[in-house]
């Protein structure tokens, strides 16, 4: 599974709410932490409850899809498949791009010019 800063940079998403996250998964005994190849890092790792949550969740999610899915014809499914399958695996181990800057905040208006 990785370590919590591995996890954060794969997500796109803060440290601290990937840290807030494991904590509660970690409460529910659905992530325990390893230690990992030097004291300084500890990785993580689904217990038998998180492996059974993960796989209950996999499969909501595929019967979800499918019922979305059952109105496309036989070939375009298997055309959106197969470019699923591509774009996941284009995907995988990389980090999403960043965020864009945030737009300046408007401040106040600005003053009329003096006489």
């Amino acid at each position: 599974m990785g370590t919590s800063a591995e996890l954060a940079r794969r997500t796109g998403v803060s440290a601290a709410a990937v840290s807030q996250l494991l904590g509660a998964l970690e409460a529910a005994a659905l992530v325990r932490r390893v230690p990992g190849e030097d004291r300084r890092r500890q990785d993580l790792a689904l217990t038998e409850a998180g492996e059974r949550a993960l796989a209950a969740a996999d499969a909501t999610l595929r019967e979800r899809l499918a019922e979305a899915l059952a109105g496309l014809p036989a070939p375009e499914a298997d055309a959106l498949a197969r470019s699923l399958a591509q774009v996941r695996s284009a995907l995988a181990g990389t980090p999403p791009p960043p965020r864009p800057p945030r737009p300046p905040r408007p401040g106040p208006p600005p003053r009329p010019p003096r006489r």
